[in-house]
């Protein structure tokens, strides 16, 4: 055993470590990685002269270096990497022309490590956004079809990549697209995403909107005081799309994806099949769980009990009655009303874990619970419940006689697990995603402190109560007696129980001092500000929260219920002389604007003194214009190895706007 340690065992066992410590902590090693292979890479770079003068675009070294034999251009760095990949990152047009001059192959060679699965140069000089190069590698046979083994394409690439010249170059290089087969942008990778839908799922929310625009088809109507646009709904409604940019935006990891949310198409889908139908299957819903914890709690109310048949031997044991044995339980004719409520109860809990079993399968561990649009915490309270009374009723069976404990913990988390349906409603719905940020950011945290300074002071008068009479200290006697009154002193639901009328240990009251100093003056402050903290980082995002909220309320309930309870949204392509898609009618918020400004009575007095209405617009001329500027600000490389893995219409306004639907 020794020489197995000391010898070629010893290596074994320190494999076997370093593969826990990678599985136990994959992003810091995944992390470490990459910083070591971005040192050996530049310090490949500066050995090697063909990669320095790539880096530093020195074309009359190239020249010198291509006549000699003993180079090879094919020559591959660290990270797979050519110097064309080189050239095309650090923006170098000049060396990559005399490089393709010299080595025309190497313009499809990709870049395989285990860093990068097989990017092609296209890609490289695309999300650096040098125009110049991608066309030049174009016209040189680079083929844009072209994917990597993620069957990403050089659109993908763009789509993972968020910046400003992002749509810009999306556009020119569908420019450069030949007509031959399909079009570029509807190229899947391995995931079944075209760069539409991914661009939604990594929350590149400028080059996603800039898409967005591309799919309106603008109408203009034989009225003058409405305009708009349709449009198309393929691959975004989830009504016939099982990976729609609908439930991608949900299942994002990316906080930039809810902005999607807020763009006029979406938010016009959104709204139509909230109102439609969404919201009153929701509210059903509800109410068909209402009803299920209403009859559980009904059945363990009146579970059947019968009077204690052992003796008692403790005189502060109090129990009087104690659960019947399953040949006692169903006898009257309300045994087998309450019968009948039980198995209501069981079959409920059957499909409450079918339901949370396939939802969980299809979003993960991690998506599902740790996600609040989709429900976070009450999917573990709505779990743990559907498990206890699987529980009871095996009790039940056996009876065991411990069913009463576990009764009581299901009824509090089946009425707890009702606040997950505020989300139905507007107002309730922040509550909500409130209630839920504390419980997965905050609480926790909070809870782990609070133990730790209860477990701190119980130890501390545990000790000074241990030379004392237990008699005349009942309510200090024992650990967990003592722990379970601090607890309640923490939250100051009592004042601490000390016998006046017996000597005091002087450490016992310095204890108490520094306790209610720690608690109430530093902990509880210290939750308080937690909790405003998120409330007003929660208040900044409410509406697209709740937008994302009642979405995915939509989406799972399409997923469970037929077809034919929901009607499509939107309108036919054929039926608008246009294609086999399906499109939606939103109105021009500047039309909407403008519209609203023709009823403000402000509006009105600006028409009568069109001087002052002139002085104002040159006061808003002369005024300082404001810069938006996005704010992802990630690295190209960073970028490719990041991917591892109502309208408001007035009731008149809609109708012209449907009979020129008719009309169309």
């Amino acid at each position: 055993m020794v020489g197995f340690l000391t010898g070629s065992g010893r290596w074994s066992v320190s494999d076997c470590i370093n593969k826990l410590m990678l599985k136990l902590q994959p992003r810091i090693a995944w992390e470490e990685k990459v910083s070591k292979l971005h040192v050996l890479q530049e310090k490949r770079i500066t050995e090697t002269p063909l990669f320095s003068a790539a880096r530093a675009n020195d074309v009359n070294v190239i020249k010198k270096l291509l006549e000699s034999p003993s180079v090879d251009p094919f020559e591959k760095g660290v990270m797979g990497e050519t110097a064309l990949h080189i050239a095309a990152l650090y923006d170098n047009y000049e060396f990559a022309k005399v490089l393709l001059e010299e080595a025309p192959d190497l313009v499809n060679v990709p870049a395989t490590s285990e860093l990068y699965e097989g990017e092609h140069v296209l890609s490289f000089a695309a999300c650096v956004g040098n125009k110049e190069i991608v066309q030049f590698l174009v016209e040189n046979g680079a083929d844009i079809k072209a994917q990597d083994y993620l069957g990403n394409t050089v659109l993908h690439h763009l789509a993972i990549l968020a910046q400003s010249y992002t749509a810009q170059m999306y556009d020119f290089i569908m420019s450069l697209d030949s007509e031959n087969g399909n079009p570029t942008e509807t190229i899947t990778n391995t995931d079944g995403l075209t760069p539409f839908k991914l661009a939604a799922l990594e929350g590149n929310v400028q080059l996603f909107q800039h898409l967005m625009k591309k799919r309106e088809h603008h109408i203009e109507c034989f009225f003058k005081t409405i305009s708009g646009t349709f449009c198309d709904l393929s691959s975004i409604d989830s009504w016939d799309d099982d990976h729609s940019v609908l439930e991608l935006i949900l299942r994002s990891n990316e906080d930039e994806a809810l902005e999607c949310l807020n763009i006029p198409a979406i938010k016009t889908l959104i709204h139509f099949k909230w109102n439609k139908y969404g919201k009153y299957y929701f509210r059903i819903l509800a109410s068909i769980y209402f009803i299920h914890i209403i009859i559980f709690t009904s059945c363990c109310m009146f579970r059947p009990l019968i009077p204690r048949r052992d003796n008692v031997t403790d005189p502060r044991d109090t129990q009087i009655l104690e659960e019947a044995p399953l040949d006692l339980c169903y006898i009257s004719k309300e045994d087998y009303i309450r019968l009948a409520g039980e198995i209501i109860s069981v079959f409920g809990a059957i499909v409450i874990l079918l339901v949370e079993i396939v939802d969980l399968l299809r979003y993960g561990t991690s998506g599902y619970f740790g996600k609040t649009v989709l429900g976070g915490p009450f999917h573990v309270v709505i779990i743990c419940y559907a498990l206890l009374v699987l529980l009871i009723s095996i009790l039940r069976l056996t009876s065991a006689g411990v069913e009463g404990f576990f009764m009581a913990i299901a009824i509090a988390l089946a009425w707890c697990n009702s606040m997950y349906f505020a989300r139905g409603f507007r107002m309730l719905g922040h509550f909500a995603i409130l209630l839920q940020k504390i419980i997965l950011e905050k609480f926790l945290t909070f809870v782990i402190l609070m133990v730790m300074v209860l477990i701190a002071f119980t130890t501390a008068l545990h000790l000074s109560f241990q030379e004392l009479d237990p008699a005349q200290w009942v309510r200090f006697n024992g650990y967990k007696n003592l722990m379970f009154l601090l607890f309640m002193l923490y939250f100051g639901l009592l004042d601490i129980p000390l016998n006046y009328e017996k000597h005091t240990p002087f450490m016992v009251k310095i204890l108490y001092v520094s306790y209610i100093m720690m608690t109430f003056q530093l902990m509880a402050i210290l939750f308080i500000f937690l909790i405003a903290h998120t409330l007003r980082r929660v208040m900044k995002q409410c509406d697209v929260l709740w937008r994302a909220q009642i979405t995915a309320s939509i989406i799972h309930m399409e997923r469970w219920l037929p077809k034919h309870f929901w009607s499509r949204a939107g309108t036919c392509g054929i039926k608008l002389g246009l294609d086999n898609n399906w499109y939606i009618w939103v109105e021009d918020s500047n039309d909407c604007s403008a519209m609203r400004s023709s009823f403000n009575p402000k509006s009105a007095k600006e028409k009568e003194h069109p001087e002052s209405g002139k002085k104002m617009e040159k006061e808003q001329d002369h005024s300082p214009p404001v810069r938006v500027e996005a704010g992802l600000k990630r690295s190209m490389e960073g970028q490719l190895l990041h991917h591892r893995s109502k309208p408001h219409l007035f009731d008149g306004v809609h109708t012209e706007v449907k009979e020129a639907e008719h009309s169309l």
